[in-house]
């Protein structure tokens, strides 16, 4: 076994992982630039590498130094076999994304495969060379039979068909793996772009992450995602949450990348959708439409089209001097209403309208012919995603209408829903209403103490909510820009926020990550969640809340499903079965059946009810330690699930616990009693196999000190009775000497006793007199 090393000087070593200790020796020294790839071929007799100097050398595995190089061109990053090291065709990806084949034995190209996409484009800040020659692979290798998988340098893994002969046709398959930040999302709506069908479960779901790339991803129930497809981006992990609440995050669905359109030069910042069937028309030619906005200080509107479901964008909105963070559509594409509103760093929003962009999209939309449309919709989205060179085609936008809104940057804008109003804020801390129609200010909302983060309408009421970094929201009157309410109840500054179940409720995220919804009439928190361990950027909601969206900076899409119809049916059915459990714990307590009844005191939890139990299975029972005994062998012994009868066992010890801890001296006999038959039923083997883990033996340490302590109480107790005692004994011999002298004086008095008698007896007898005068007074009384 042996093991190739490209050097970045161009040499290749061999290193013999038979042996020990033995060094990497110089094999060839093939190329002039790095060496970046091997590849086996003709069953591992061949020996192909390639490097940064655009060349290609091809040696036989026992003749190493002497090779055939051939010219590429372009720089090679990746080699791949597609049928291992048996055939004799290598496929090689470089730095223009075009897959090519060579023939091994002659040294020439054959054939050329698919465009990679992602390959041409780099991350804002990259250097001038990548940024000029594109995201370029990483890896490459096979991943099936029939696929290969490239890997970029942007952490995006590609995966391509390989079809007969070797040839890649298409990229099938995208994988985002790391997100990085996410900044904003939207939620779209989801066809089928092939059976023009929707299909049930799933959704898209429009990302803006830390890349001038625009990602659409798409989320397919479990139980429809087949086991032959590449590996998907998950859920994350199942949380089921407390049962008292509304939303819920499961694993219920995989998140796969459908499409990547791009077109920005620089990071996008904002999205927003229009994705209403009532505000798009049954005339349209198009769906969905998408508006982003980047730091490359442009705007660009995208369509999605009805027919063949690919992606373009439609226009380019440049005006803005600074970064754009702020972008809205209106919900309307009727003429006059259709148009987009952008908000920048330099102060400024701008209302670009959309009508003759759409009539021009929806004319080149009608020219296209059936054949056209069927065959764009049977092709994968990557084939048409959108680069910078595209720039010079699109049709530009020029600015209706634009003011100098803010003293600061703006961060959020809002459309109303009547297509009338435009909602503004910034960091300036204001909120300001404008115009559609004119571009005039109407008022201005003041009120926070730091800048405002977000503002949106709801679809309802006339009333418009700001989020702000002073960890409050607003909600503003929109005929007079009073403050209506302000929510008060996030720990760190509120990014995001969304009306849902018809503007009665308000779900908000924060910088610390949390999410919260709020009761829009009263102000007050109904539920809080952790969502994120970073910044909340992303939240949108999906059929008026039944599914929230979210994202934060730490890279992570999660899902929130509305179960609180469920739940609450759950509440209902468990309090009608806890009742009915009630009543059968009384009736077997009454019939004497005492398993029965501890049993189901147990999975109630009435602690009180089970020692109630207990002491009249102590009082009734003929010999109470073997009932105790059997009513403890019962609990373990009943139901197939060892886990929840030790639950049940588990949950003896911890009302054993409770009794000795709150009930003192009243309780304890009744914990020892029930203690001494656990022991006794299972033994001090089986309960420390059993009772292991960290709360467990805070149980044990718990039931250790209360024994204890009971145990010195009755050591005093007897100690204490045996003082009684002897103290008792002790004066039984002074009732014996009062005893005697009472029959002497008896005797004495007699013989009629002088009146010489010694003043002691006098005294005496004058004082058992008075005693006896005090006992009979309070015998009458």
């Amino acid at each position: 076994m042996a093991l190739l090393l490209g050097m970045e000087n161009g040499r290749v070593l061999l290193c013999d992982l038979n042996g020990k200790g033995q060094e990497p020796r110089e094999v060839a020294k093939r190329h002039v630039g790095s060496v970046v790839a091997f590849a086996f071929a003709d069953r591992g007799q061949l020996v192909v590498s390639a490097g940064t100097d655009r060349l290609l050398a091809i040696a036989k595995w026992g003749a190493m130094k002497k090779a055939r190089v051939v010219a590429c061109g372009e720089r090679l990053v990746g080699l791949v076999n597609p049928r291992g090291a048996a055939g004799r065709t290598l496929l090689s990806v470089g730095e223009r994304g075009v897959v090519r084949k060579w023939d091994v034995a002659s040294g020439r190209e054959v054939g050329t495969g698919a465009k990679l996409p992602f390959v041409g484009g780099g991350r804002e800040g990259d250097d001038d060379e990548e940024r000029e020659e594109g995201v370029l692979p990483v890896a490459i290798g096979p991943c099936g039979a029939d696929q290969i998988f490239v890997a970029l340098s942007d952490q995006t893994i590609l995966y391509a068909k390989v079809q007969g002969g070797d040839d890649v046709q298409r990229v099938s398959d995208v994988v985002c793996g790391n997100l990085e930040e996410v900044y904003d999302l939207r939620p779209l709506r989801t066809r089928d772009v092939v059976a023009k069908v929707a299909n049930r479960g799933m959704r898209d779901v429009a990302l803006a992450t830390n890349s001038s790339c625009l990602w659409i991803m798409r989320t397919t129930p479990v139980d429809d995602a087949q086991g032959d497809v590449p590996p998907k981006l998950a859920t994350g992990e199942i949380d089921a949450g407390e049962p008292d609440e509304g939303l819920v995050k499961e694993e219920t669905a995989v998140w796969s990348c459908h499409a990547g359109l791009r077109g920005h030069s620089g990071i996008i910042l904002c999205i927003d959708a229009l994705t209403n069937p009532k505000g798009i028309g049954k005339g349209n030619t198009a769906d969905s439409y998408l508006a982003t906005s980047s730091r490359d200080k442009t705007a660009r509107v995208w369509r999605r089209s009805r027919a063949s479901g690919r992606w373009s964008c439609m226009a380019l909105a440049d005006g803005h001097t600074d970064a754009v963070g702020a972008v809205a559509i209106s919900q309307r594409t009727a003429a006059g209403q259709f148009f987009i509103v952008t908000g920048a760093a330099d102060r400024t929003i701008k209302l670009w309208s959309l009508d003759q962009v759409q009539k021009s999209a929806e004319k080149r939309e009608r020219s296209l012919t059936d054949g056209e449309a069927r065959a764009d919709a049977e092709e994968q989205d990557w084939s048409t995603e959108m680069t910078s060179t595209d720039k010079s085609e699109l049709m530009a936008l020029s600015a209706k209408w634009t003011t100098l809104a803010h003293d600061k940057d703006i961060n959020a804008v809002a459309v109303s829903p009547d297509c009338k109003l435009v909602a503004t804020g910034s960091q300036d801390r204001s909120l300001k209403m404008w115009d559609v129609a004119k571009g005039t200010l109407k008022f201005t909302c003041k009120g926070h103490k730091r800048g405002i983060w977000n503002v949106t309408f709801s679809t309802v009421d006339r009333i418009v909510a700001s989020c702000s970094g002073d960890a409050t929201i607003r909600l503003w009157n929109v005929a007079d820009g009073s403050c209506l309410r302000s929510f008060q109840g996030h720990m760190s500054g509120v990014l995001r926020s969304v009306f849902i179940s018809g503007g009665t409720q308000l779900a908000s995220a924060g910088a610390d990550g949390i999410i919260k919804l709020w009761i829009t009439k009263t102000g007050e928190c109904a539920s809080t969640f952790e969502a994120h361990s970073d910044r909340a950027w992303g939240l949108a909601s999906i059929d008026d809340g039944e599914t929230l969206v979210t994202g934060g900076a730490d890279g992570i899409v999660e899902e929130w499903l509305d179960t609180t119809e469920e739940q609450e049916l759950a509440a209902v059915v468990q309090k009608e079965e806890e009742a009915l459990l009630e009543q059968q714990v009384h009736n077997s307590a009454r019939a004497g059946k005492w398993s029965q009844a501890a049993r189901g005191a147990l999975k109630l939890g009435m602690r009180q009810k089970l020692r109630g139990v207990v002491m009249e299975l102590i009082q009734k029972a003929e010999d109470p330690s073997e009932d105790l005994e059997r009513m403890v062998r019962e609990l373990s012994e009943g139901g197939k699930d060892e886990k929840k009868r030790w639950e049940l066992v588990t949950k003896l010890f911890l009302a054993c616990r409770d009794w000795n801890a709150v009930g003192g001296s009243k309780n304890a006999g009744v914990a020892m009693r029930v203690l001494k038959a656990l022991f006794c039923v299972f033994g001090p083997e089986v309960l420390c196999d059993k009772l292991v883990g960290v709360e467990k033996r805070a149980l044990v340490e718990g039931l250790d000190a209360h024994c204890r302590r009971h145990l010195e109480r009755v050591n005093g107790l007897v100690a204490r009775v045996t003082v009684v005692e002897h103290t008792l004994e002790k004066m039984r011999g002074l009732a014996d000497i009062g005893d005697v002298e009472q029959s002497e004086k008896k005797k004495h008095k007699r013989k009629g006793g002088s009146r010489d008698a010694p003043p002691e007896v006098g005294k005496q007898n004058g004082v058992k007199r008075r005693r006896k005068n005090r006992e009979e007074v309070a015998a009458e009384y």
